[in-house]
């Protein structure tokens, strides 16, 4: 995977505005009175959401940046925020928006998706295409597959 372009900026200002758009949402009166644990086990259907959204994000800031490092800590970065808005927001009382504690299990999982979307990048490095069309007169499709 060849990366060139670097371009912190973008993901900062993304960080940024997630942080913002979480202390708007959340307010200090809104957050729990103290920092919250999870007790959550390393199999439990969050996780298949927290490797999604790694692997997901890993791509989408990849696509923006086109580059790997600063595209790997913002997705953990992010993820880390998340985590810290569900260790202070309860879900018991703002529903999904909540979340039951800290997890590092979460991180965990986020840290995996971005393993998946490297490996997923590096399987299909190079872009696959099906052509479709009629033979020389013969009135065949010819499907070609390229690599």
């Amino acid at each position: 995977m060849k990366i060139y372009r670097h371009d912190t900026g973008k993901v900062l200002l993304l960080i940024l505005v997630l942080a913002v758009i979480i202390a708007i949402l959340f307010p200090p009166q809104v957050r729990a009175q103290e920092f919250r644990m999870s007790e959550d086990s390393f199999f439990t259907h969050d996780k298949l959401e927290h490797l999604t959204a790694g692997c997901v994000l890993y791509m989408g800031i990849l696509r923006v940046t086109e580059n790997n490092d600063l595209a790997t800590f913002a997705t953990i970065g992010l993820g880390i925020l998340w985590e810290v808005k569900d260790a202070y927001v309860p879900w018991e009382k703002y529903g999904w928006w909540g979340g039951d504690g800290f997890s590092w299990k979460d991180i965990c999982y986020d840290i995996l998706g971005i393993v998946c979307a490297q490996v997923i990048l590096e399987v299909f490095e190079a872009p696959v295409f099906i052509q479709a069309r009629y033979g020389n007169g013969s009135g065949r499709l010819n499907l070609t597959v390229v690599f």
